[in-house]
């Protein structure tokens, strides 16, 4: 029998705190979060306490891709050994400088663990397949990270403008959630299943027996859940963070 705090009681402590958020022990772990970015210090921690690896396969349900332009660097010791207050630093940075939440994927994909990207698409968008593409410049004191607009299959692979030691290829792909099981089998990666409640703005309940059934096939082994205030339309966040967590309780 899985056992979960009361939700309402993991919200009020969330929205009262300044970088909220809450694990939630079901047999495995689920980080809850009141913005999304903390995500990213979320997975370090499970990276450190040994519950995925790098190279992870992170499936992406999120009304956006979170795939912004990342904090211009990381410290070079970060990528040799990725710490919990090295993520913590670097998101403290990210909002002192103001850039968007989403932009905490592009840096786990840089240190390496995050080795591919599905991301559940909104009916209303077409799948489609594709890769990131990263550059990173090491330099004396630190290595700087820049991007390059999401290149979908057949598209040209982009042309770095600065010398780059590295070149990172991430597959990226957009799938609706019918084809869910189908395109993670046989993956072999430690699996990370990451959910933005915005995904859930204007989606029925119709939706969530077929989000239920496949998700019940994903043998993810960590899952991080952003409440993302402001972004659900109707507010109504304990119910659907209850039905999130009932889905992944199966």
């Amino acid at each position: 029998m899985y056992e979960i705090k009361p939700v309402r009681s993991i919200l009020s402590n969330m929205l009262s705190r300044i970088h909220p958020y809450q694990n939630v022990d079901m047999g495995k772990r689920i980080y809850v979060s009141r913005d999304h970015h903390y995500a990213f210090t979320d997975w370090v921690v499970a990276l450190r306490e040994d519950r995925i690896k790098m190279n992870s396969t992170l499936i992406h349900i999120d009304a956006h891709s979170d795939l912004g332009k990342p904090f211009p660097s990381l410290p070079n010791s970060f990528f040799n050994y990725p710490t919990v207050d090295g993520a913590k630093d670097y998101l403290q940075r990210l909002e002192q400088q103001d850039l968007p939440e989403g932009s905490f994927i592009i840096p786990a994909m840089a240190i390496g663990l995050v080795g591919r990207m599905i991301q559940i698409a909104a009916p209303e968008y077409s799948p489609s397949n594709g890769a990131i593409f990263i550059e990173l410049n090491k330099l004396q004191d630190g290595v700087q990270i820049n991007r390059a607009p999401l290149v979908k299959s057949g598209e040209q692979t982009p042309e770095f403008t600065k010398h780059s030691s590295d070149v990172l290829r991430i597959p990226w792909e957009l799938v609706h959630m019918p084809s869910l099981k189908r395109t993670v089998e046989g993956d072999g990666q430690t699996m990370i299943l990451d959910i933005d409640i915005d995904f859930f703005n204007g989606v029925s309940d119709d939706s969530l027996p077929e989000l239920s059934a496949q998700l019940k096939h994903l043998k993810w082994d960590i899952a991080t859940i952003s409440l993302s205030p402001g972004y659900l339309s109707n507010q109504n966040y304990p119910a659907v963070l209850e039905r999130i967590l009932a889905i992944l309780r199966g």
